[in-house]
Formats: C-alpha cells, structure tokens, sequence
C-alpha cells in the first residue's frame, strides 16, 4: 500500500470487499441468466447504505459491555431501520405519487418483515458479524486493560512492600544500634578507678592500662552508628580480657573458668552477647568464694552456638545493687533481631547460684 494515498487502510478494504461482492453478485445473476442493471446497482447500494447505518449507529450509542446487551441493541437497531424504511414507503413516498407497494391490497407486517429480511438479508448478516467481532475486540482490550490495572496495582503493592521492608529494616538496624549503645560497661568504670588510685603506687597499672585501652577500643569500634556484627572469636578475646582484667584489678578474687570447644566454628554475632554475662557476673558474683570460679562454655559447631555463664551469687551485691534488667532485655532483643525464631536464653537462678544459657541454632 502507498503511504502517500489519501484513502485509509481500512476504508480500502471495505472497497475491495464490496468490490468483490458486486462482481460475484452480478456475474451469478448472468450465469442464471437474470439482467443486470440499474436494479441490481439500486439494491446493492441498499446493500451498502444498511451495512453503514447500522454499523453507525453501533459505533455511536452502543456499549459492548456484554454479548447479551450488544445483541439486544443490534435487535433494537435493525427495528428501527425496519420502522423508518416503512415510515418512507408507506407514509412519505406516497405524498409524491410514488408507491412501491399495492394501494389496493391491506398492509401486512408479517409480509412486510419477511420481505425487509429478504431484501437486507446480507447486509444484515454482515452488520451483525462485524458487530460481534467488534465485540470480541473491545472485550479482548477490556480484558487487557484489566490486567495492565491489575498488574500496575501489584507492582504498586509490591513497592510499597519493598518500601515497608526498608522502613523496618532501618529501624531494625536504628534499634539495634540503640541496643548496643546501651551494652556499655559499668564494670570498666571500676576498674579506670583501680588504675587512677595505683598509677604511682601499683606495679600493675601499666598493663592494666594497656588491657583496658584494647578493651576500650573494642567498645569504640561496636558502639555507636557504625555498630555491625562482630566475630566470634573476637567476642571470645574479649571474654579473655576481662578475665585477665578482673584478676589483675581484684588479685584477691576468684578467677574465671573459661572452657571453648575445639574446633570452634567461626561465625558473626551481636557485639557483648557474651561478654556482657560475664560483666553481670562480676557484678553480682561472689567472688571471693574461690572453690567456685566464674565458669563459661563456649561451643560453635554446625548446628549452632550454645554459651553458658554461671557463677556463685553473692547476696549482699544484689541487695545494693541497682538492677534495672537493662542489659539482658537488650541481649533478648538483640537476638531476637540477629536470629528471630532460632534463639533461646534460658537463666536459672536460685538465690546462691545463677546460670544464664544462650543458644543459637543454625
């Protein structure tokens, strides 16, 4: 097809269709020896003119909504066209002197409907077989659009989900951080006390000094904004520290009894989930009774992490002590976060002896 003709596409083909029709048409009338003529052209044009008409009149007041509706209006259509074809012949024409009927004879509908039905037999088949393709066609986009909604709508949830997900996992990652600040030592201020009263006097204090600036520096590292998790085996040095610290600092107390299953598997935890025992364990143990030593067990394998921390309680701390349960509430959170589901603390506690149990499976 010429781009550069005026004729659309469409309107060619309705051409061409016609085209062939009045060609087959007239040479069956010759083939059955019947004449061609005026006629023959008159009724075809009909043939056309009814096509059109109704197809207009689809295109301007009908809705497509259904296939029962669609051919409801298209009943109510071609009435219509039989109604105004009579208004023509029977009222109008004969006003002119023209009668395309038998003045003499009464009128009879069911004649007059079978006569219209012959005459427009094929240009009402044609109307109502491009009708209902039109039909499946506006169904068919209908259906698209709906799925085009459908699929807009669930890329939208799927981003307001994705958008939900990130709002959790930063306050995830803000609370979390909250946590962890809150896990800082009350028992290192005890032990800067011990290195600023024997810094001219105790031997000690040099590597006292030296162990608490490593230790602090852990703190810095795991504190704060940049808070991440942190090695296993780095929590572990940690938990050698303060030992050390606590014997040097306090040479008159108990030491701390600290068993790691060989080989220990590698993973990442929450800073001070186990150092963190250990400092509520220094500071409600009883510590003087040497018989019973702060003890801690340590496993990591391939089904997970189980520690345990237990030591001797000493009464009199826990009576002056202020306790506000802040540092295993942030503990229970902070697995929650790191291993929800798959993580258990349990504590026994029977006034002489506490035990606090962590346990992480994989």
């Amino acid at each position: 097809m010429d781009k550069t003709s005026t004729v659309p596409m469409r309107w060619n083909v309705h051409l061409i269709a016609w085209g062939i029709y009045y060609i087959v048409n007239a040479s069956l009338n010759v083939m059955g020896e019947a004449n061609v003529n005026w006629g023959t052209t008159i009724v075809f044009g009909c043939y056309m003119g009814t096509f059109y008409l109704i197809n207009w009149i689809a295109h301007r007041f009908f809705t497509y909504q259904d296939v029962f509706a669609t051919l409801l209006q298209l009943a109510l259509a071609v009435a219509l066209i039989y109604a105004a074809v009579y208004v023509i012949i029977y009222l109008f024409l004969p006003h002119f002197g023209v009668y395309l009927f038998y003045p003499d004879k009464p009128f009879h509908l069911g004649k007059y409907i079978r006569n219209m039905t012959h005459h427009l037999e094929p240009a009402l088949l044609a109307a109502g077989g491009y009708q209902l393709m039109l039909l499946t066609k506006t169904q068919q986009q209908r259906l698209l659009e709906k799925e085009r909604e459908l699929s807009a709508s669930l890329k939208r949830e799927l981003e307001a989900e994705r958008r939900k997900a990130k709002v959790e996992l930063d306050n995830h990652q803000l609370r979390y951080m909250a946590l962890t600040s809150q896990l800082k030592s009350h028992w290192s201020h005890s032990i800067w006390g011990i290195i600023r009263n024997s810094l001219t006097t105790d031997t000690r204090s040099a590597e006292i000094f030296t162990l608490m600036m490593e230790l602090q520096s852990y703190y810095y590292r795991h504190i704060g904004p940049e808070t991440s998790l942190v090695g296993l085996n780095e929590e572990v040095q940690i938990i050698h520290l303060l030992a050390k610290l606590n014997t040097l600092a306090n040479s008159d107390q108990t030491g701390v009894d600290i068993q790691v299953s060989d080989p220990l598997l590698a993973r990442q935890i929450p800073a001070f989930m186990l150092s963190t025992p250990l400092e509520n364990a220094f500071k409600f143990g009883d510590m003087k009774d040497r018989s019973r030593p702060i003890a801690i067990t340590l496993r990591s394998d391939a089904s997970g992490i189980l520690f345990t921390c237990s030591n001797k309680v000493d009464p009199v701390k826990v009576r002056d002590a202020r306790r506000s349960g802040l540092g295993l509430n942030c503990l229970r959170q902070q697995l929650d976060y790191f291993a929800p589901g798959r993580n258990s603390i349990t504590i026994e506690n029977d006034d002489s002896f506490f035990s606090i149990t962590i346990s992480i499976t994989y």
